[in-house]
């Protein structure tokens, strides 16, 4: 990979997900659901290159308490700490998922600015750096699509990239069209402004398979890339591919590497 990692990943908790006590949920924890299977097959892959092996853990869209407000960038420890490995945030998404009260809408973007924003406050310089990762995982669309493109191309700028799962049965156009936008296209963004390095990328996990398969008949007619796929395992593999293109992009953009960070 050629240089370390920071690894974050956010949960979608709002109500299209359905009740966790009902096993047509998303979030039921007495089978692995689908937020499990990308932990189990995403994140040790990423582990790899994160040297503390430890993974900060947030949600969005879900309510503290039942008469709590919608919070959007919630820890999931509470206190602010980390997980330590996938079986780490496994137990916190599962505690999480026993006492959170769904809501919502989809919101995505003040997430990622708490992630960036604990990024650029930490002790980085040039001898000094990771690269960010940030793996959202969401079963619908955020409803603030055009500051979610505004944001991504801001963060551009910075050594990260942001891996959007989508999971469930809800439509991902809008975020399959954002994610054939690459390479570098001043139009991704609303004001003209023009991606520093190619950050984003969409991965949607399909539990349907003559669904994936029309639309893998579909993308291969486009010759458009593939963007869903019929396990966690894929997308891991996928996400890995992905971010070594993402990290060369970003050192051609700056001309530097990121240099491994000693803590954070």
């Amino acid at each position: 990979m050629g240089c370390d990692l920071w690894l974050n990943i956010a949960f979608d908790f709002t109500r299209s997900n359905m009740d966790p006590s009902e096993t047509r949920s998303l979030h039921y924890l007495d089978s692995d659901n689908v937020y499990m299977k990308v932990i189990d097959d995403v994140i040790p892959l990423l582990l790899q290159y994160d040297p503390d092996g430890e993974v900060d853990c947030f949600g969005f869209s879900g309510k503290l308490s039942p008469q709590a407000p919608t919070q959007y960038a919630f820890n999931l420890k509470g206190n602010g700490e980390t997980c330590v490995g996938s079986e780490g945030v496994k137990d916190a998404y599962a505690e999480t998922v026993k006492s959170i009260t769904l809501s919502g809408p989809t919101k995505v973007v003040p997430v990622m600015q708490k992630v960036v924003s604990m990024f650029q406050g930490s002790r980085l310089n040039k001898s000094n750096q990771r690269y960010l990762v940030l793996v959202i995982v969401a079963d619908g669309v955020p409803v603030e699509l055009d500051q979610f493109k505004e944001a991504i191309v801001e963060m551009s700028r910075q050594p990260l990239s942001i891996f959007f799962v989508g999971v469930g049965t809800a439509k991902f156009d809008r975020l399959k069209e954002m994610d054939k936008e690459r390479p570098l296209r001043t139009d991704f963004s609303m004001q003209g402004s023009r991606v520093s390095h190619t950050t984003f990328r969409f991965l949607h996990l399909r539990s349907c398979k003559a669904s994936l398969e029309e639309e893998l008949a579909e993308s291969t007619l486009n010759k458009r890339r593939k963007d869903s796929f019929a396990t966690a395992e894929e997308i891991g593999e996928e996400i890995m591919v992905s971010l070594e293109k993402h990290i060369l992009d970003f050192i051609k953009s700056v001309g530097r590497v990121p240099m491994p960070a000693a803590e954070h």
